[in-house]
C-alpha cells in the first residue's frame, strides 16, 4: 500500500487571521492543533524575518519547532518577482535570499539526502548573471530554491528547480496535471491550491476546478516524495481555507477522521 504524502500548512497568508494565528508562534501552535504535521515557515512575516533573527533568536525557534513536533517542509519568500528585475530592487531582493539561505541552513538537519527548499518566484524573463548567483548561493548551503514561476527555461541553473502551484497554473490557464507530467524530474516543491477565473479559492468553492484525488495519485506517480504545501494566500478566510485543505487532502487520500 503507498503511503499518503503528508501536508504541510504554509504560515504564509495567515497573519492577522483572527485570534490565536496572530504572530509565528501562535500559528505554530495553532497549526499542530489543526492536525497538520508538517508546516512551511513564512520569512516574509513580521517576527521571522531573517534579519530580525539573531543567533539567540534562532536557537529558540529551532526548539520551538522540535517541542511541536511538527516538520519542516521548508520555507516561503514571497519577494514581488518584480524586484528582481528592478534596478531600485533588485540588491536587496539578492540579499533577502541570501538571508533566507543563511537561516534555512541554520534550521536545517545536515547533511541530508533531501535538500530543505526556499519556495519564491522569479521573473521570466531574469537576467541570467542574477538567476546564477541566487543558484550559487543556494548550491553553497546546500539548500534548493523552488521557483513555483517557472516556465520552461531553455538552460538549467544549478540550485534552482522547478516548484509547482496549481492555483496559479490554473490562473494561466493551463492544466496542472499536464505540467506535472512535462517535467523531468519531480518538482522540488508542490503546493495543494486553487482557483477560478477570479483568482485563489478554498477548495470547497462551488468554482474549484483541481481534481484532488487525480492531482495526489500524479505526484505520487511521477515519484514526489516532498510533503505537499497547503497554500492559504489570497482567500477570503485563510484559517477556513487551512481546516478545509486539511480535511479535503485527508479525504482523497483515505486517511482516517
Amino acid at each position: 500500500m503507498i503511503e499518503p504524502l503528508p501536508l504541510s500548512l504554509s504560515l504564509a497568508g495567515l497573519q492577522d487571521d483572527g485570534p490565536g494565528v496572530s504572530g509565528p508562534r501562535e500559528r505554530i501552535a495553532w497549526a499542530r492543533k489543526l492536525g497538520f504535521t508538517a508546516i512551511q515557515l513564512d520569512l516574509t512575516a513580521p517576527g521571522m524575518r531573517p534579519r530580525q533573527l539573531d543567533r539567540s533568536a534562532r536557537r529558540d525557534l529551532a526548539a520551538l519547532l522540535n517541542r511541536s513536533q511538527l516538520t519542516l517542509s521548508g520555507f516561503d519568500l514571497w519577494i514581488p518577482p518584480t524586484h528582481f528585475t528592478s534596478p531600485a530592487h533588485q540588491d536587496r531582493a539578492v540579499q533577502a535570499v541570501q538571508q533566507a539561505l543563511d537561516l534555512a541552513a541554520d534550521l536545517t538537519a545536515r547533511p541530508s539526502t533531501n535538500p530543505m527548499t526556499i519556495s519564491l518566484s522569479l521573473p521570466s524573463p531574469c537576467d541570467d548573471q542574477i538567476l546564477r548567483a541566487l543558484g550559487s548561493l543556494a548550491q553553497h548551503q546546500g539548500i534548493v530554491l523552488a521557483d513555483h514561476a517557472w516556465s520552461m527555461r531553455d538552460e538549467l541553473i544549478e540550485g534552482i528547480e522547478p516548484g509547482i502551484d496549481p492555483a496559479l497554473i490554473l490562473i494561466k490557464g493551463d492544466d496542472p496535471i499536464k505540467t506535472l507530467f512535462a517535467f523531468d524530474n519531480p518538482p522540488a516543491s508542490a503546493r495543494l491550491s486553487d482557483a477560478c477565473d477570479s483568482g485563489r479559492i478554498t477548495l470547497d468553492d462551488q468554482q474549484a476546478q483541481l481534481d484532488l484525488q487525480l492531482y495526489a495519485a500524479t505526484l505520487t506517480t511521477i515519484s514526489y516524495t516532498r510533503p505537499v504545501v497547503l497554500d492559504v494566500r489570497m482567500v477570503s478566510n485563510p484559517a477556513h481555507a487551512a481546516k478545509v485543505g486539511l480535511t479535503a487532502w485527508q479525504q482523497c487520500n483515505h486517511w482516517p477522521a
